[in-house]
């Protein structure tokens, strides 16, 4: 059973505010049931994580 999840956002803003960005993560707790870290993309090339799948949720493309 999954008991927490990662999203990595790619936002179209160049600048997003923490406020933002923990509102976004409490709505997607709220919506999944589950602790949710929200991470903004790129993530630095030093970074540990491995991105295992990627699906797009919405957006536009340009």
């Amino acid at each position: 059973m999954i008991k927490a999840i990662w999203i990595c956002c790619d936002f179209d803003a160049t600048s997003i505010s923490l406020f933002t960005t923990a509102g976004l993560t409490a709505d997607l707790e709220e919506t999944l049931h589950m602790k949710v870290d929200v991470l903004k993309l790129p993530l630095p090339k030093e970074t540990h994580l491995r991105i295992e799948k990627v699906v797009k949720c919405y957006g536009t493309e340009g």
